[in-house]
C-alpha cells in the first residue's frame, strides 16, 4: 500500500473461487488509482458485483 496513483492488474490466475482464496485490493481510490486486464481479459468478460459489507464492499469476478 503505497501513496499515489496504483495500477492494480488483474490476470486468469489472480484470485480465487471463494473470498478467502481471493486477492483483495484494500486501498482502491477511484479517480486515481486504475484496474488493468492481462492475459488478453477483455471488460465486457467481466462480472461486477457491488456489496455493502465489512469484509467484501466490490467483488469482481
Amino acid at each position: 500500500m503505497g501513496r499515489g496513483a496504483d495500477v492494480f492488474v488483474l490476470t486468469r490466475t489472480s484470485g480465487g473461487a471463494t473470498l478467502e482464496e481471493a486477492d483483495t485490493i484494500v486501498d482502491f481510490v477511484p479517480g486515481i488509482d486504475s484496474i488493468g486486464l492481462a492475459d488478453s481479459i477483455e471488460a465486457k468478460s467481466l462480472n461486477i458485483t457491488f456489496q455493502r459489507s465489512p469484509i467484501a464492499a466490490r467483488t469482481l469476478t
